[in-house]
């Protein structure tokens, strides 16, 4: 290993175009700068949505960067907002995945998803890791309730971020 190389970087927070009003740039196009940069793996994490995979997969075998297909999903509880990130660990996991993106669209008026913390149906997303993204205005007590309570749901397969 050279001691003067930096360390392999993954993105683990990427939203393209799909994510409508916050991502600007295709997914192809943010996997290719992900390659070009150096990147190890870069996760893509649309809100709610798996729309731009199979054209960040297809550029991700011709650059030969490792693709962490996932998802982001809005969650409010107890008057605190958090992201919860899933990125699935295996075809099992796209499969879980999909199926928990399904369930919340189904919740909600077309366009829209609806999640509810501590509902059941997060369980689907078993085969997926899982990171929690935390407001910067978030005080200690509400991130340690959040934490305590996303541990009871996803175990060991949960990151802070």
């Amino acid at each position: 290993m050279n001691p003067r190389a930096p360390p392999a970087y993954a993105e683990l927070h990427c939203r393209s175009n799909f994510s409508f009003g916050v991502g600007a740039s295709h997914p192809e196009e943010l996997v290719a700068r992900a390659a070009a940069l150096g990147y190890a793996a870069l996760a893509l994490t649309d809100e709610c949505s798996v729309s731009g995979m199979v054209r960040a997969h297809t550029e991700a075998k011709k650059q030969g960067l490792q693709l962490l297909p996932g998802a982001q999903f809005a969650v409010s509880w107890a008057g605190v907002g958090f992201c919860v990130i899933a990125l699935a660990r295996d075809l099992t996991g796209w499969g879980d995945l999909c199926e928990f993106i399904t369930l919340a669209r189904r919740s909600a008026p077309k366009g829209q998803y609806q999640v509810c913390w501590g509902d059941a149906s997060w369980s689907k997303l078993c085969g997926c890791e899982t990171l929690l993204l935390f407001q910067d205005a978030m005080d200690l007590e509400a991130a340690c309730a959040v934490t305590n309570s996303a541990r009871g749901l996803f175990g060991s397969h949960l990151w802070l971020a």
